[in-house]
C-alpha cells in the first residue's frame, strides 16, 4: 500500500466524500495519468529534447506544489 492509498480514507472524510467514490476517482486519475503522461513525455522528448522536457517536468512539479499548498487545508490532528 502506498502512502497515497493509506491517506485516502482520511482525505475522503475531510472532503465529506464516500470512500467508494474517492477510491474510484483515485483509480481513474491514476490510470488516466499513465495513459496520457507516458506518451506526452515521449512527444516532449522527441520534439524539444530531453533537457527541456526535464525542465518542463520540474516546473510542473513546482506548480503542483504551489497549488496544493494554496488549496489543501492542513489536516486536523486526531483527538
Amino acid at each position: 500500500m502506498t502512502a497515497r492509498e493509506a491517506l485516502l480514507p482520511d482525505v475522503a472524510e475531510l472532503g465529506d466524500v464516500r470512500i467508494e467514490r474517492a477510491t474510484g476517482l483515485h483509480g481513474a486519475i491514476a490510470r488516466g495519468s499513465v495513459l496520457v503522461g507516458a506518451p506526452l513525455g515521449g512527444v516532449l522528448v522527441a520534439t524539444l529534447g530531453s533537457t527541456t522536457a526535464l525542465w518542463i517536468d520540474a516546473v510542473s512539479f513546482m506548480v503542483s506544489a504551489i497549488v496544493i499548498r494554496a488549496l489543501v487545508p492542513p489536516l486536523r490532528p486526531h483527538a
